[in-house]
């Protein structure tokens, strides 16, 4: 999770039970946390995608047995009237594919290092 607040209604980071020392290569506003470290992929796999997070927008990556998630920052209400009239207007205009394409090209390469990582392991 990068720069978590505690305010993510989007994650379930703040219930994960274990926190864990980040992979190196990780910028320092990235926290890692699991419920079960033992299923951790390898810090190599992780540090091999670490630049993912040198983009602002991508605020979590989920490794999970489960599947794989990165949740990005896609549009944003305008603060004034958010905090004035509590209107949060969005989703007006289609999300571009050139915003989303690279983001989908990264997980596709991340699932493939999962699927590699898994058919070596014990």
């Amino acid at each position: 999770m990068a720069r978590p607040s505690g305010q993510e209604p989007f994650s379930h980071f703040s219930s994960l039970a274990q926190s864990l020392p980040p992979a190196p290569g990780l910028p320092s506003h990235v926290a890692v946390r699991c419920d079960n470290a033992a299923r951790v992929p390898p810090a190599s796999l992780i540090s091999h995608h670490a630049q993912i997070f040198d983009d602002p927008s991508i605020k979590e990556l989920v490794i999970s047995p489960k599947g794989l998630r990165i949740v990005i920052l896609a549009e944003e209400a305008a603060r004034g009237r958010f905090l004035i009239f509590r209107d949060a207007e969005m989703g007006l205009a289609p999300l571009p594919a050139a915003q989303i394409k690279p983001v989908l090209d990264r997980l596709q390469t991340l699932r493939q290092d999962v699927i590699d990582w898994r058919k070596d392991a014990p």
